[in-house]
């Protein structure tokens, strides 16, 4: 909603949208950043669940079998272990 608010900026003959001028004219928190942190307080409250609660056990699980052919599916905790 602010880049359709704020606007479009003509540049070398093509359109852009400024993130940075976003940030500090509504001074806003980068949404990356959010998503981060977001995701980083998700794993202390899980990590402080009991571990009969159901999110504890998926978060510790292991699971048994294998994986099918192909690429290697990416798991949530991939992307916290990467923030």
């Amino acid at each position: 909603m602010l880049r359709k608010s704020h606007g479009r900026i003509r540049d070398q003959n093509a359109w852009r949208i400024e993130n940075d001028e976003l940030q500090v004219t509504y001074r806003k928190p980068n949404i990356v950043t959010t998503i981060k942190v977001r995701k980083l307080e998700w794993v202390g409250h899980v990590v402080r669940l009991a571990d009969d609660r159901t999110a504890k056990k998926a978060f510790l699980g292991k699971p048994v079998g294998r994986r099918g052919a192909g690429r290697t599916k990416l798991r949530w905790i991939n992307s916290v272990e990467n923030v």
